[in-house]
């Protein structure tokens, strides 16, 4: 009987780990319109937290409070150029890798935002790019975006 029951878990695991690894593989696309609806909140099933893969396109601006000697960086998604617009909260990681953001510098500006995409290429404020990563809540109105690919889009 508990090999049974250790079975049905295992089972049960395994497929809700492979919705979610289907899902990284083919994130949602969603818009300004959706970002903040609950449907794409986190799902929890026995004990285990499955975040949805989205993905959304817009601006990125750096966050005036920005912590600089952090490991990671918040940065602003706005839905059109110049601050224009909805917006969310991306987290990424410092660095100059793929996906990654260049620390800035002690005195910094808008223009000094140099963003590595997935493929190697430099995004900054005036470019159209596409945030893939996972979604996460404090409450419907205080939601973030943790990058995990960046793409600038034409």
């Amino acid at each position: 009987m508990k090999i049974r029951g250790i079975i049905l878990i295992f089972s049960i695991l395994t497929f809700f780990y492979s919705c979610e690894s289907k899902e990284q593989e083919q994130p949602e696309y969603i818009t300004f319109d959706s970002v903040f609806e609950s449907k794409y909140n986190p799902v929890k099933i026995l004990g285990w937290t499955f975040h949805r893969s989205i993905s959304i396109e817009g601006y990125l601006n750096i966050k005036m409070t920005t912590a600089l000697k952090a490991e990671r960086i918040n940065l602003i998604l706005f839905e059109k150029p110049d601050s224009m617009g909805r917006s969310i909260t991306v987290n990424m990681s410092f660095g100059y890798n793929e996906n990654q953001v260049e620390r800035l510098p002690r005195y910094y500006s808008n223009d000094d935002l140099k963003v590595h995409t997935k493929n190697n290429e430099i995004a900054g404020v005036k470019d159209r790019v596409r945030i893939t990563g996972k979604r996460y809540c404090h409450n419907s109105d205080a939601c973030y975006i943790i990058a995990d690919i960046v793409e600038k889009v034409q």
